[in-house]
């Protein structure tokens, strides 16, 4: 197995062997371009010389061709400062590099003050934790707190599901046009007014008439009842919910006591300032690698032969030359008796040869540049994502260490693309087991940890204590026999008979939790009558 530090060491080889070798060769570059620049320097240098040696036959006191001496001068006062601004790119890309390294030393000891701490984080909190697990004060309490929180998870469930029943069921009594006129005006309780001034003895009547048509007596307590249900039950889940809140504080408060009597909190502290201090470090090794990506830029500039002393001393001899083709002056050469002018001409028909093999061998340096700069550019943001992602911490590590060594190997040689690479380092990446359990105590809560180094990982609240966590349906059958007279649990289920569960039924859950009791009422339920013709509840409903 190789740890996340190896894997980012081998990284920073990496980074470093492919800037030597695009230092290396942007030197050879730059090496090539003076020597395509002393090349043409010597053809202007021939063919001022041929120049003059053909105004000794001609003699006819006009200008010689080719070209001036200054210019020859000109060319190499640009050559020594482009050397000069040559070298001094390097004496800066130099000294960012030595920074670099210093920088990167201290990143690697923080991150063994890290590691260490990591440890010692790690064991304190195993030893507290199994001195918790002696601790009668603290098991009563985590006993408790557990217990209320089934608790709670039992009466959210249950007023979930009345509430559910109340949108389904009370849709029968909802949906008939005379029920509602008379629930909404009150009728059968003591806030019915008939209305109508003169005509209320009249609208009374008809009130009760229509009631006794439409079962309105027996109708009206179900769907009393079947709202009522859902409003006690929330607010006894909600008394629930405050106390297993309150039960699980408490527990909160002994963990974080165990830990501070075990001086967990100052090894926090220390974690904490050692990363600040490693933060600082990266941001400084990040701004370091954008300086050194602009040094080695400005360097290419001498590879590709872009920097201003070069163009200037190429325009320089290029309009010198346009002056003077070599044809014309070979022509002119062969027409004179003394063989000295032959001799240049062949010279710089050399030279021409020699320009066109360097410049086929510069073409390929650049390529080759290319790729290197490509590919550095690509490990400088495959390492800061690295480091984002968090595959450096003490817990990181990688199952086949070969195949992320090879890995790298195979980009650095071309066979193996960056995205690739990143997810060889995704697949092969394992956390590396600790001695304590995140879960430990109030960390079990699914209300985030105490527990890991002073780290708190959210992951989402979290009911379930485990298998074997059955539902009771104490509360509940306590709540429904105060409201229907001692109906609430049963094995006939529901509220009115039928087949199956209910609030009260047989039903368990089967994952802990907030789930409910028992399966849905089937068949049974408030009856709100027959038929029309029945003189009972118009829709014949139930639910």
């Amino acid at each position: 197995m190789l740890s996340g530090r190896q894997a980012l060491q081998e990284i920073h080889q990496a980074l470093n062997q492919e800037q030597q070798r695009l230092r290396e060769i942007d030197a050879r570059l730059k090496a090539l371009n003076d020597e395509l620049l002393q090349l043409d320097s010597r053809r202007a240098h021939e063919l001022q010389r041929l120049a003059r040696l053909r105004l000794q036959f001609l003699s006819t006191g006009e200008s010689t061709a080719g070209v001036p001496e200054d210019t020859s001068r000109a060319v190499l006062a640009l050559i020594e400062a482009r050397n000069q601004a040559y070298q001094r790119v390097q004496q800066r890309l130099n000294e960012l590099e030595a920074e670099a390294a210093q920088l990167e030393a201290r990143a690697v000891e923080l991150a063994d003050q890290r590691e260490k701490l990591v440890e010692e984080l790690g064991a304190a909190e195993q030893a507290t934790q199994e001195r918790l697990r002696e601790d009668p004060t603290y098991q009563a309490q985590l006993a408790k707190a557990r217990e209320t929180e089934r608790m709670a998870g039992q009466a959210d469930a249950k007023a979930t599901q009345s509430e559910e029943e109340l949108e389904s069921k009370g849709a029968a009594y909802r949906g008939d046009r005379l029920f509602t006129y008379l629930w909404e005006r009150g009728y059968g309780t003591s806030a019915y007014r008939p209305g109508g001034g003169l005509f209320a003895p009249l609208v009374r009547w008809l009130d009760g008439k229509l009631a006794r048509y439409i079962g309105y007596a027996d109708a009206r307590p179900n769907f009393h009842r079947l709202q009522e249900l859902p409003e006690r039950l929330r607010e006894h889940a909600e008394r629930v919910e405050q106390r297993a809140e309150a039960e699980f504080e408490k527990l909160r408060q002994l963990d974080l006591q165990g830990r501070e009597a075990d001086g967990i909190p100052e090894l926090e502290e220390r974690l904490q300032e050692i990363e600040a201090a490693m933060k600082q470090a990266q941001e400084g090794v990040a701004a370091l690698a954008g300086r050194n990506q602009e040094a080695l830029a400005e360097l290419e500039t001498f590879a590709q032969g872009t920097d201003p002393d070069y163009r200037k001393a190429v325009e320089l001899l290029r309009s010198d030359l346009e002056a003077a083709p070599l044809q014309v002056l070979r022509s002119e050469a062969l027409s004179t008796p003394s063989p000295e002018d032959d001799v240049i001409v062949a010279r710089l028909r050399e030279l021409n040869r020699e320009r066109e093999q360097r410049s086929a061998s510069g073409a390929d340096l650049k390529e080759s540049a290319a790729q290197y700069r490509s590919r550095l550019a690509q490990l400088e943001k495959l390492r800061a994502d690295y480091v984002r992602a968090g595959m450096d911490e003490p817990t990181s590590a990688f199952r086949d260490g070969k195949a992320v060594s090879g890995g790298l190997q195979q980009f650095l040689t071309g066979l193996l693309t960056v995205e690739a690479l990143w997810r060889l380092l995704s697949s092969q990446r394992v956390r590396r087991p600790t001695g304590y359990d995140p879960d430990f105590g109030s960390g079990g809560f699914g209300r985030g940890t105490v527990w890991g180094g002073g780290r708190s990982y959210p992951r989402g609240r979290d009911r379930s204590w485990g298998p074997g966590a059955d539902v009771a349906g104490d509360v509940i059958g306590e709540i429904l026999g105060g409201l229907l007279g001692g109906q609430g649990r049963g094995g006939s289920g529901g509220f009115g008979g039928g087949r199956g569960g209910g609030f009260g039924g047989g039903g368990r859950s089967s994952g802990g939790g907030r789930r409910s009791g028992g399966g849905r009422p089937s068949g049974g339920g408030f009856r709100t009558g027959g038929r029309v013709g029945g003189g009972k509840f118009k829709t014949g409903g139930k639910f």
